[in-house]
């Protein structure tokens, strides 16, 4: 502790080892009761990450971090509509870090959330002293509180202003609510809002886990490989719990879904209708919410001292409530007159009339988010009929993946044919974009940040694919990171040897377009890759992810390449022929290879500037993005090469997880024969055997 804090943690030791993260949304005026309670409460290690509301909401966060109450975590991406993408982020993050850390446990809360011990003094150590000394997980039970008729935001303690809600074993109803998960993060595969994805020997029940809920019971058998819910009927009260204000007052409830920033956005019908419909869904008021009184007089104590020694905290607090509490008439200002006046019947506890939900929307203005997303609307329910949920890493293809794993298996006849990127310019609030047309090729363009634009090109599988349906490679992975997505498409196998498509990119660049975004990165695999590194001299200064390229094929300058006779018969006149000289311009340019393929290194070889990071891939054959992609780290690279953390011995460490790879394993244990014959082979196989049981 340092700024005259000494004392406090004296007064309110933490237990080692136990660490809490949480991702902002929009909640600084309720920050500092958020830290404090969770401080006080034990949590020796609290990590922050920021959402980058607005500069009050900054201030906050960064005089807490230089007090060491918080270690504070900048937002890459900004608003509301990056909302789910910096969460994914953090809790990627949040497992790392952990691991890091070595922490023994890690939580994940919402801003909203509150951990109540309710055995001893009410404080982790109590909690602990309950509990085995060899716990892997702790699934709290969330106990849901509503407004409590308070209409108007009020700067006081969430604790004190809202007591109603759903039950928490003192009677009344039980609802089925969600969960918060203490968990130990080496048992974890991924995290989650409510729990932790397990590790494969795990969920499979090769090894078990101590899994307890909040009242003591195990529930590994009933969580082990999926749930997120407590059941009604055995809601897991008694030894603690998490208070969870999620709907608080109406104006706070609508300030929240619209938009923090400078620039108020304009309220459409749609999205105030459903903001208005939803809080009555979340406005729990059936029972009494108790045993808070003690954690309400710990909190002030807390405050207090806090305010007393550091002014910096008081002043950056008290400059977010202010922010907050004049939000609404700035807000309202900028609304359409009927859309006031709608909004100002929800805050004083009335619903507007069906008919009040009718004004027209400006062309050209920053507007709210739509009130359905992909995931939720009709249409895209038809959309996404046939379509398997899938991972991070299988948002990529590969022109070596098989059918078979993208297969539908849904039996719903009735479904959409609209490609990904239209849905989302349709229903996810980046109604900012184009589609070009070209003769064998196409570029759609999603609008999303500044910050960063990604340009894919897609590889030869792509072009066996419905041309209707299909959308750019790996655009879910950059729509799920909330980056701005330029995806070239191609119909034909002619590695984008077209002068119509050369004249359209390079009429981009003169138009200013890629000069938009603060950094431009180019990616793809095979002859995606050929396109990544080839355009490169377009964007001087991007950067370039190329999986197992070719440099060019011109026979005459790569007369020793065979493969790719529809590539060979292509025009390999003009512009963009040879990546490996284009790629020149880039800032960095990564090139993923296996050193086991002649024809492969040949083509590498050709890549000499200094700006190029090779980086040996051994056994991924030519199919580098795949097996990278089947080990569940592509979507890391990718990621590390966009925001310049990229090297290659990080690189190769990621790659270790792609060890039980069939595709990686095969090609090790042919090659194990071929040099030791089958006593090698033998070594070989029992070391794979021995990596797979240890995931």
């Amino acid at each position: 502790m340092s700024h005259g804090l000494d004392d406090f943690g004296e007064k309110w030791p933490a237990l080692p080892g136990v660490s809490l993260f949480m991702a902002m949304s929009d909640s600084a005026p309720t920050l500092l009761e958020w830290v404090l309670h969770h401080r006080v409460l034990g949590f020796g290690q609290i990590t922050v990450y920021g959402d980058g509301a607005n500069s009050e909401a900054e201030a906050l966060c960064r005089a807490l971090h230089d007090a060491k109450l918080i270690r504070y975590i900048p937002p890459q991406l900004k608003g509301l509509s990056a909302k789910k993408a910096r969460e994914q982020a953090s809790m990627e993050h949040m497992l790392d870090s952990a691991n890091d850390d070595r922490d023994e446990l890690a939580l994940w809360l919402a801003p909203e959330d509150f951990v109540i011990v309710s055995v001893g003094d009410g404080r982790l150590l109590d909690l602990t002293d309950v509990l085995p000394p060899a716990l892997d997980l702790l699934s709290l039970t969330t106990q849901m509180v509503g407004g409590s008729r308070q209409l108007t935001y009020q700067p006081d303690l969430l604790m004190r202003r809202f007591d109603a809600g759903t039950g928490a074993g003192e009677g009344g109803p039980i609802f089925a609510t969600s969960l918060r998960t203490l968990f130990r993060p080496s048992v974890a595969a991924s995290v989650q809002p409510n729990r932790p994805k397990l590790k494969p020997k795990y969920k499979k029940g090769k090894e078990t886990l101590q899994w307890l809920d909040g009242g003591g019971q195990d529930v590994f058998e009933r969580y082990r490989e999926k749930g997120w819910k407590s059941p009604k009927t055995d809601p897991g009260f008694g030894l603690a719990r998490v208070v969870s204000f999620t709907a608080q007052d109406p104006e706070t409830w609508l300030l929240r879904k619209t938009d923090s920033s400078d620039t108020l956005r304009f309220i459409t019908p749609d999205m105030l209708k459903a903001s208005i419909e939803n809080y009555a869904r979340f406005n729990f008021l059936q029972t009494k919410v108790s045993g808070l009184d003690r954690d309400i007089s710990r909190l002030e104590a807390a405050k207090e001292a806090v305010f007393e020694a550091v002014p910096s905290i008081r002043d950056a607090h008290l400059a977010v409530v202010e922010e907050f509490r004049t939000r609404m008439n700035r807000l309202l200002a900028k609304q359409d007159p009927q859309a006031a006046a709608a909004i100002k019947l929800f805050v004083s506890g009335k619903n507007p009339a069906a008919n009040m939900y009718q004004w027209e929307v400006p062309m050209g203005v920053e507007t709210t988010l739509p009130p359905v997303s992909e995931a939720s609307s009709t249409w895209a329910a038809m959309h996404n009929a046939t379509k398997p949920d899938l991972s991070e890493e299988d948002m990529f293809a590969d022109e070596d993946d098989s059918p078979k794993e993208l297969e539908n298996t849904a039996s719903n006849p009735e479904k959409s044919h609209a490609p990904e990127w239209l849905s989302d310019l349709r229903l996810s609030g980046h109604a900012h974009g184009f589609y070009h047309s070209m003769p064998n090729y196409g570029c759609s363009y999603v609008a999303r940040s500044q910050e960063h634009l990604l340009i894919s090109f897609d590889n030869l599988s792509s072009v066996s694919e419905n041309p209707v349906e299909r959308g750019p490679w790996g655009y879910g992975f950059v729509r799920k990171a909330g980056w701005s997505h330029l995806g070239v498409m191609t119909y034909v196998p002619a590695w984008y040897r077209d002068e119509t498509l050369h004249d359209y990119l390079t009429s981009l660049r003169d138009s200013g377009f890629f000069a938009r975004f603060k950094n431009v990165t180019l990616f793809g695999t095979s002859m995606g890759a050929y396109a990544a590194c080839a355009f490169a001299s377009l964007v001087p200064g991007c950067r370039v992810a190329a999986f197992s390229p070719q440099s060019t094929l011109s026979k005459r300058l790569v007369p020793w390449e065979p493969r790719y006779p529809a590539g060979r018969r292509a025009d390999w006149t003009g512009a963009f022929v040879d990546g490996s000289k284009e790629v020149a311009a880039a800032e960095k340019a990564w090139i993923f290879y296996d050193p086991y393929m002649p024809l492969d290194v040949k083509h590498v070889e050709r890549f000499n500037s200094p700006n190029v990071h090779r980086v040996p891939l051994r056994n991924a054959d030519h199919k580098t993005a795949l097996v990278l992609r089947n080990g569940g780290v592509l979507s890391k690279v990718v990621r590390k090469i966009v925001e310049d953390e990229a090297s290659v011995p990080a690189i190769h460490q990621l790659y270790r997880q792609c060890r039980t790879d069939n595709l990686y394993s095969s090609n090790l244990l042919k090659r194990a024969m071929t040099s030791g014959g089958p006593s090698r082979q033998n070594r070989v196989e029992l070391a794979l055997r021995s990596i797979a049981n240890s995931h």
